[in-house]
């Protein structure tokens, strides 16, 4: 998987990306109107692609179902169904995070479990459909940082509340930070608030400090 934004996007629009990513980059885009217009371009150009292959027949079987379909007015009950209400599907109730979030949850922020990942850092692991990559949310108290670490595969990143630094950069509510294997870092909260962030890993964290190594083995 890359560990490119505007990749990432493109992947979104084409619907290749796994449930966790899904997750990260529809809450990306929530929070984010340039990423919005971004994908709008994501759109066209996968739209593109399409246009571009050659048509593929269908079979005669094929045609009659279809048209079996018609003829039921199948379709048109298809189309004319309601929409779940939002509010049956929605387990959060913390507005100021976006939708595709809130409905992944099963509880709201305070209410959920959370678990110990670092000293000052507490994460809740969300449950999405099987795959190889892991999505949870992380708190990280002020001025809190996790061990010096790199990255197996990549680790996407989006702040929902308040704001870390990592690399010279600071990252606040609707930035995203992508990592890959080549990046080692240590991200770090800052201002008084607590960081909430939305982490989505594939692969395992290569520690780079004694520190981490040890805490790796007390935690595992």
């Amino acid at each position: 998987m890359s560990a490119d934004i505007d990749t990432l996007l493109l992947q979104y629009s084409a619907g290749t990306l796994d449930a966790p990513m899904s997750i990260l980059v529809a809450s990306y885009l929530t929070l984010e109107p340039e990423a919005r217009k971004k994908l709008d371009f994501a759109d066209n150009l996968n739209a593109s692609f399409i246009d571009s292959e050659d048509p593929v027949g269908m079979s005669e079987d094929s045609v009659h179902s279809l048209m079996d379909m018609l003829d039921n007015d199948t379709i048109v009950e298809l189309v004319a169904e309601e929409p779940e209400p939002v509010d049956e599907i929605v387990s959060c109730s913390d507005i100021d995070l976006p939708l595709p979030l809130r409905r992944a949850l099963s509880s709201d922020v305070d209410d959920l479990k959370w678990s110990f990942s670092y000293p000052g850092v507490k994460s809740s692991k969300i449950k999405a459909a099987e795959s190889s990559s892991d999505i949870r949310l992380l708190r990280i108290q002020p001025g809190k940082s996790a061990p010096r670490h790199a990255h197996e595969g990549i680790e996407a990143t989006l702040v929902l509340r308040g704001a870390f630094i990592d690399g010279g950069e600071i990252y606040s509510r609707g930035d995203l930070a992508i990592a890959d294997g080549k990046v080692e870092h240590r991200p770090k909260a800052v201002g008084d608030e607590v960081c909430l962030c939305l982490a989505v890993t594939s692969g395992s964290l290569k520690f780079k400090d004694r520190f981490g190594r040890v805490l790796k083995d007390f935690i595992s």
